[in-house]
């Protein structure tokens, strides 16, 4: 459903050409709105937006206007154009591409931290090298803006704390918490965060990446296994995890996107949070797993093996859904907004754990294949 990361060097050739545009909201002192859709580097800022149709003719403004009189906004930037209820900030096609690395000594520091803080639109992408001979955790980045003015302000820091094995990697905008409110109404940024993790790496102790404004967040790892958590909060984006082996805790928290995770195998404790839907497939024989999933939309788990517990399911319009192959599950409560049971061979109802529970305000279903 999602993509991951950068499929070929064509790709990032074309990436790189078109522009990109980004909603604003009408609220002038507001940042701009999110789409996943109209917030990609690749998004063709000369096409129609998603959401134009008749309401561009009758509330386009000229995007050729200037605004030569705030240093913020850019002598030369190009205003943003109505399209119905909302500004779309557009980066133009030629604008300046900054980039540059870093890298990181995986055997010095296993706890990895990235932080986008406020004002940085963009996506963190973590995948694997595919040179099996390269031995470092390599961190690309490439930004741009709307305005030449609005890019020398993207800032990065890089913090290595030896004693806890922590390397933290911030991207911010370098401008007080005022002008930077004033210089969001009218322009944009756009940052792009790729971690190559080491083929033969092996493991991490943590994985702990926020994005406190806009963008996503993907990660593929097949071949990495994280030992104790990964945690992953996105203020306005989507959360997409593929092929990941975790030890004790996944914390997925999506407050304006989806959650996708797939192929993803833990021991202990789950935790997922989104505004819309979220869509986990999990792969535990753990008789220690632990699962709370939530969506404001709809929530489905899928269970690749058999499922020894308890479960939860509550929905508020469409009535919870079990769906399974296996014997023995025992009914405790069940209506159309509420479902709770367990599964148990023995019929005695188990202590604790394992459990699963799934709350979606639309529907939540729970398919068990083993």
């Amino acid at each position: 459903m999602f993509g991951f990361g950068r499929s070929s060097e064509e790709e990032d050739r074309n990436r790189n050409q078109n522009g990109h545009s980004t909603a604003v909201q009408i609220d002038e002192d507001a940042p701009p709105a999110y789409t996943p859709e109209a917030s990609k580097p690749h998004f063709d800022s000369h096409s129609e937006h998603p959401s134009q149709g008749s309401h561009r003719d009758n509330h386009a403004r000229d995007a050729s206007d200037r605004d030569e009189s705030d240093p913020l906004l850019g002598s030369g930037s190009r205003r943003p154009y109505w399209v119905g209820y909302f500004y779309v900030c557009v980066i133009p096609e030629d604008a300046k591409i900054v980039t540059f690395n870093q890298t990181i000594d995986p055997s010095q520091y296993t706890n990895l931290f990235f932080h986008l803080d406020r004002g940085i639109t963009g996506d963190v992408i973590i995948t694997q090298s595919r040179d099996r001979a390269e031995q470092n955790i390599q961190i690309l980045v490439t930004t741009k803006a709307s305005t030449a003015e609005m890019l020398q302000h993207i800032a990065s820091s890089f913090d290595f704390e030896p004693r806890s094995l922590r390397a933290e990697s911030k991207f911010f905008m370098d401008m007080e918490s005022s002008d930077l409110k004033r210089a969001l109404s009218k322009n944009c940024t756009w940052i792009e965060v790729d971690v190559i993790l080491p083929y033969r790496l092996g493991s991490i102790d943590s994985l702990e990446i926020q994005s406190t404004f806009k963008g996503g967040v993907q990660i593929r790892m097949d071949q990495v296994s994280i030992t104790d958590k990964l945690i992953v909060k996105a203020k306005e984006g989507d959360v997409t995890l593929k092929d990941t082996k975790i030890g004790k805790e996944l914390n997925l928290v999506a407050d304006g996107g989806r959650v996708e995770a797939r192929g993803v195998t833990i021991d202990k404790v789950v935790r997922i949070n989104a505004r819309r839907e979220v869509d986990l497939e999990l792969d535990s024989k753990s008789s220690s797993l632990d699962v709370k999933v939530s969506s404001a939309e709809y929530a489905q788990v899928v269970l690749m093996r058999s499922y020894w517990g308890h479960i939860a399911l509550k929905s508020y319009f469409d009535p919870p859904e079990l769906v399974t192959r296996q014997c023995c599950f025992y009914t405790r409560k069940s209506n159309d907004r509420s479902l709770e049971g367990y599964f148990s061979i023995t019929g005695f109802e188990p202590w604790g754990l394992p459990k699963v529970e799934i709350k979606g305000d639309y529907s939540a279903r729970l398919e068990v294949r083993g």
